[in-house]
Formats: C-alpha cells, structure tokens, sequence
C-alpha cells in the first residue's frame, strides 16, 4: 500500500488506463468522469471512506471505465495487484472468496 496526494483539478487515473490499482479515498473529494469524444461528464462523486478501481485492482490488463480527478486536496491510499496477488497463493479459500464476490458484483 502507498499513500498518494492529489491537489485541486489533477487527474488521478484516466478512462482507459491500465494500471491494476485500487483507491480508497482517505481524505478529500474525486470527480467520476465519463469522457465523450466532446464532453466530460460527472457521473458521481466520491469522499472520505470510498473506493474505486476495485475491478481494475482484481483483474489483470483491466482499463478503467471512467477517469477520476480530485476536486481538493485528496490523500488516496492505493493498493497495486502485484504487491499482493502472490499472497494469494498461500490463502487459495481465500482467493476463491474474493473472485466469487467480485464475479457476483459485476
């Protein structure tokens, strides 16, 4: 796990990156975009305790759906599938655990 600022207006991660990455939003806000070939448009917004790129961070080779920007100050802790996925390993009931509520989610 790392933790990570952002300032007003920076992009986090954007709509068709590749980066096997979780977010949980620590403090601060971020804008959900949906980026057209002509507009930008706010899907939601997410604050203190939220997450996102949970597929991306399960899921090899997965781009993001969205693009995340950060509408203040935002400390984000994030949490990249090879700093962990070897884990997996060592806890297979485990590992069936969380694909299975992952495959249900999705």
């Amino acid at each position: 796990m790392q933790i990570e600022t952002f300032f007003k207006d920076d992009m986090i991660c954007q709509q068709g990156d590749i980066n096997e990455t979780i977010y949980f939003v620590h403090q601060g806000t971020v804008d959900v975009l949906f980026l057209t070939e002509t507009e930008e448009i706010k899907v939601d917004q997410l604050e203190e305790l939220d997450c996102f790129g949970i597929i991306q961070g399960l899921f090899p080779k997965t781009p993001h759906t969205h693009s995340f920007r950060a509408t203040t100050v935002t400390v984000l802790i994030t949490l990249k599938l090879g700093d962990w996925y070897m884990m997996l390993q060592f806890f297979p009931a485990s590992k069936f655990y969380i694909y299975d509520k992952m495959s249900a989610m999705h």
